[in-house]
């Protein structure tokens, strides 16, 4: 299990989809890497009916944790979370009403930072899911400036002709965008 940002995930030698992962990644190298294997060993560890729990007290989407993929059920299947869903639990995280412990909450916000800098302070995840053949990356995070914090989260689905390797770039610049926009 988890313990804090430090927690090593020991790469066990098989190719990944990215070359990135292939090595030992701590909790925090594994969040910012989004490592698939590294989430995939935690949802393992954590078991179905544990998660489908965590996934009903936190009221995080239309989530539906299946056996036997446990380790896959956000990736493919019938879950699904709409992005005022997103917006609506980054709210409740930011504001310390998730049903999760005070540590918790301090180390998973300190893992979300992603720059600071006289624009303020980013904080966010991205990811990337393929579903139906098609490329899904998102980006799901809050800005905090001048005493006001700004929620976002994107969606983009590049069309067929698109670079590929601009990809994880242009997610989080859509939505840096959407949050300069509204934090001027």
């Amino acid at each position: 299990m988890v313990k804090n940002g430090e927690t090593v995930f020991r790469w066990d030698g098989k190719q990944r989809a990215l070359p990135d992962w292939e090595q030992d990644l701590s909790f925090r190298e594994a969040f910012r890497r989004s490592c698939v294997p590294c989430f995939q060993e935690i949802a393992r560890n954590i078991g179905m009916e544990r998660m489908a729990e965590y996934l009903k007290k936190l009221n995080y989407g239309s989530m539906v944790p299946t056996s036997p993929a446990i380790d896959r059920f956000w990736l493919e299947g019938d879950s699904r979370i709409s992005a005022s869903q997103q917006i609506d639990f980054l709210y409740r995280f930011y504001f310390s009403e998730l049903p999760i412990s005070r540590r918790t909450e301090r180390i998973m916000k300190h893992l979300m930072v992603i720059e600071e800098s006289e624009a303020g302070k980013l904080s966010g995840k991205a990811g990337w899911a393929i579903r139906g053949g098609n490329n899904l990356g998102w980006f799901v995070g809050y800005l905090e400036k001048g005493g006001n914090v700004y929620f976002v989260a994107t969606n983009v689905e590049p069309k067929t002709a698109f670079s590929m390797d601009l990809f994880p770039l242009i997610r989080r610049k859509v939505a840096v965008k959407a949050l300069e926009s509204v934090a001027r």
